[in-house]
């Protein structure tokens, strides 16, 4: 039901500013209306306890359109991550050595029903309800060894934590969709309510020096979210068109969770003294654009500008600390071409944007993965703005389309986390507004066909990123290349079977307090068809 999936770098006004760099544009397919039903059913397996069933169907007879599709989803996944601290202001905890082993377990059922109604040639009216549950298991064992200057062992600290999520989820989407008798000319609307209650159960069990705590932390998160979007065409003759609309999206979330730990004198769970917390979030963002798309013989451009208010307002501990904003942004966009010939073409382009940091980020209550590691969120983040240009070139071959870009990005007030220890090891880590990043880069991309029956389609990009920070708080100046690449290629062997490749590796980058280490992942499929 995928027709194509766009990667668009620098999107225009039109499309929400939320996002570091571009979005990807997922354009559907235009069903076949003369098709009466079809169905489909698929069973996946995998080792490591992998297991995915999915069925669906679809019926549509003269104005009416029905479909539905359920699937369940049962994945485990094990994994080991290390960590190790130098710590300069402590004799005795010099240097720690963490070793986490952990394995991830997750069932979840989800179904969909949709059905359309269309009122006549012009006027469409649809509704997609969705209903999820899921129940996620997360079990971890770490193992924490200190150190003294000497290399000396000073202590070892050993956690059990045992972690429970289940949830449950519903979303309906009401759309409206109206056509006009004058070629281009197009109405949109949608409204969408999405609610979800999510509940979460923790033990952790901690032994230092033969000494054993049972904690138990659990808590109950509500989500309810409320968006309202219309958009409208209007062409002004073949060849330029004026966009515009309107958007409104609410976010309503409530959590609470309690820390309990047992004493072993009285054989009860008592209340953890300061580690109990509730959380009220809500925000608000309001959007408008427009946006004229115009073309003059060989030159096409596209202009925009889109509004956006933004008001958040969340309490913790039942209202004793409360915190607000609110910001209007503006968001330009430039998109100009230039057709050189037939084979040749020059795109410039330009959009400024945003990421706006979630509860997550601004909750400043401390939460303890474990005695000595610790995380917590930062109430007054601003966000982050990112002004983006590109200008490439491409040209069209018979086989293939190439296009050469040079990228430019600047970010400032950008987000990262920052750890500080204190002197008897324990560490904070916490999201700071930590100074400004410049990166440069190029990509090269190749789309194409080899042979009717063989496309390909690949990517490289190499960019230098500078972040930097001479605040009182922090002071560093990073320069770092890195390089990106992705490849896929599908070929359909007459005669034997379809097969797909898909790479991608994504190099080394470098962070306010530390480095990422390079990431790659490779899929190879094969499909046979039979029967008609």
């Amino acid at each position: 039901i995928v027709d194509k999936v766009e990667v668009i770098n620098n999107p225009s006004s039109k499309y929400e500013a939320e996002g570091v760099s571009g979005i990807i544009n997922i354009v559907m397919k235009q069903q076949n209306q003369a098709l009466g039903y079809n169905g489909n059913l698929k069973v996946n397996g995998g080792t490591e306890d992998k297991y995915n069933f999915s069925t669906g169907g679809s019926y549509k007879k003269g104005k009416l359109s029905l479909n539905g599709n359920y699937s369940y989803w049962n994945f485990s996944m094990p994994g080991m991550t290390n960590f190790d601290r130098y710590n300069y202001s402590s004799i005795n905890s010099r240097f720690s050595d963490q070793l986490l082993n952990w394995k991830y377990k997750g069932l979840s059922h989800y179904g969909s029903f949709g059905i359309d109604y269309d009122l006549d040639k012009e006027n469409t009216l649809s509704l997609v309800t969705n209903i999820f549950f899921y129940n996620r298991d997360l079990n971890s064992t770490s193992s924490l060894d200190f150190y003294n200057a000497n290399n000396e062992l000073t202590n070892n600290f050993v956690s059990y934590n045992e972690n429970g999520r289940e949830g449950m989820n519903l979303d309906g989407t009401l759309t409206y969709f109206k056509k006009f008798k004058e070629k281009g000319r197009d109405f949109s609307t949608f409204i969408n309510y999405s609610s979800r209650n999510e509940y979460d159960n923790t033990e952790y069990k901690s032994i230092v020096s033969n000494s054993t705590t049972d904690q138990i932390r659990k808590s109950n998160y509500r989500f309810n979210f409320l968006n309202f979007q219309a958009d409208y065409i209007h062409p002004f003759g073949e060849k330029n068109k004026l966009e515009s609309g309107l958007k409104s999206e609410a976010r309503f979330i409530n959590g609470v969770y309690s820390f309990r730990y047992f004493d072993s004198p009285s054989n009860q769970w008592l209340p953890a003294p300061g580690k109990d917390n509730d959380a009220n979030y809500r925000d608000v963002i309001s959007a408008a654009y427009a946006e004229f798309t115009g073309e003059y013989k060989d030159f096409t451009y596209k202009a925009g500008l889109r509004g956006e208010f933004t008001v958040v307002d969340f309490d913790i501990l039942r209202q004793t600390q409360k915190y607000n904003d609110n910001y209007v942004d503006l968001f330009p966009s430039l998109n100009l071409s230039q057709k050189l010939g037939i084979e040749n073409q020059v795109q410039l382009s330009y959009s400024r944007r945003i990421k706006r940091p979630n509860l997550f980020f601004l909750n400043p209550f401390v939460d303890y993965i474990d005695e000595y590691t610790s995380r917590s969120g930062n109430p007054y983040l601003k966000p982050e703005y990112i002004n983006s240009f590109e200008l490439g070139y491409t040209r069209s071959l018979k086989f293939a389309t190439l296009t050469l870009s040079g990228f430019y990005r600047n970010s400032i007030n950008p987000v990262n986390f920052v750890s500080f220890v204190d002197t008897n090891g324990v560490s904070n880590s916490k999201p700071e507004n930590v100074g400004k990043s410049n990166t440069y880069g190029l990509e090269f991309i190749v789309q194409g066909g080899l042979a009717k029956w063989w496309t390909v389609n690949g990517s490289v990009s190499y960019f230098n990123t500078n972040i930097y920070d001479n605040s009182n708080l922090f002071n560093f100046d990073k320069t770092y290349n890195a390089w990106s690449a992705r490849f896929s290629t599908n070929a359909a062997i007459p005669d034997l079977f379809d097969v797909q490749f898909t790479y991608f590796y994504n190099g080394e980058q470098l962070s306010a307090q530390g480095n990422i280490e390079p990431m790659q992942s490779m899929n190879i499929a094969l499909q046979k068809s039979f029967f008609d």
